[in-house]
Order: C-alpha cells, then structure tokens, then sequence
C-alpha cells in the first residue's frame, strides 16, 4: 500500500511540473501579437516589436524546448518556416520571428 501511495504522489509531482511549464511559465507579449514569453527569460534589449533575452534553455543546436513549442502551439501560433536558428510563427496574419541561440533568445515582428 506503502509503495502505491508513493507512486502517486511521484506521478502527482511529475505531472504538476509538466503542468506548470506548459501552461503557467509563460506570459503574452503585448507588443508581440500575444506571443508567449517565457516568464524564466531576463531581458537584456526591448523596444517596439522586438525583445532579447538571456534564457539558459535556448540552444541553436537543439532549437526551442519541446515545452515551449507546446506552449506557442497552444496559443494558436503555426510555424511557418524555419532556417537555422530563426523560425517563423503566424497566427491570424500576423507573424513573429524566434531566434533560438546557446541560452540567447529573441522574439521580434515581421516587418
């Protein structure tokens, strides 16, 4: 009985912890369209349409993490292309570029 309890409770923790990054550790930039943005990101250069941050989970050679990928695809966002480490999102015509680099990311408007 001991053992099923503790199972629960690991398979309870897990699946809160997936929870929260999906749906809790992002906010919608207001000058992006709604773009989620990762709350954990600390911004190093922002002005009208465009944002930098320092994000340790970016990385160009792995891409976006899988949990944030779900996240821009829970908010209505498609990805419509990508190129190296720039893939670009579009959601009811508005499009949104993502630059993934080593713990570098950035989030700007198409022009």
């Amino acid at each position: 009985m001991r053992k099923k309890v503790i199972g629960i409770s690991v398979g309870l923790i897990f699946v809160a912890g997936v929870l929260y990054l999906v749906f809790f550790s992002y906010e919608k930039g207001e000058q992006l369209y709604g773009f989620p943005i990762p709350k954990s990101a600390e911004v190093t250069n922002q002005w009208s349409g465009f944002a930098e941050f320092d994000w340790a989970p970016a990385s160009e050679e792995d891409g976006l993490p899988f949990y944030y990928k779900w996240q821009i695809e829970w908010n209505g966002w498609k990805e419509v292309s990508r190129e190296g480490s720039l893939t670009t999102y579009e959601k009811d015509n508005h499009q949104i570029n993502v630059i993934s680099q080593t713990d570098y990311l950035s989030v700007f408007k198409e022009n």
